[in-house]
């Protein structure tokens, strides 16, 4: 996997890098991520906390502790998720695949909290699929 990384926030105001190796990819099926994302499930890469660094933005920083045992770091001004820590996960770095400015440089290798998953998750590639929107 990649060796350097960068990433950002939608607005740009907030940036990282990453130097080092990616600990592990994947996808999280629990409640709070997919509250917290507003979607099925959250692609996470899990990096070495040292090897992460924030380029920009840090005064665009907030932390929003999600449970009692994870808080989600996300730009003030357009509240882009930029990265997450966890408990479980001492001395790691949570980085949404979407805050990377390369997000096809990381495949997922599992998927956890599977009791969580919908149903509906692992038919994902059998439902039509359009490079574009099908309106337009």
């Amino acid at each position: 996997m990649a060796e350097k990384m960068t990433g950002s926030c939608k607005c740009g105001r907030v940036r990282f890098h990453v130097t080092g190796a990616i600990a592990m990819a994947a996808n999280c099926h629990c409640n709070t991520c997919k509250k917290v994302t507003g979607g099925a499930f959250s692609t996470i890469v899990a990096v070495e906390e040292n090897d992460f660094k924030l380029t920009g933005g840090q005064g665009e920083v907030t932390g929003y502790r999600v449970s009692d045992k994870a808080t989600k770091y996300f730009c003030s001004f357009c509240g882009t998720p930029v990265y997450n820590q966890h408990v479980d996960l001492p001395g790691k770095v949570l980085l949404p695949l979407g805050a990377l400015d390369d997000p096809f440089v990381v495949t997922p290798t599992m998927n956890v909290h599977c009791e969580d998953m919908l149903s509906w998750v692992p038919k994902l590639m059998q439902m039509n699929n359009f490079d574009r929107s099908p309106g337009g």
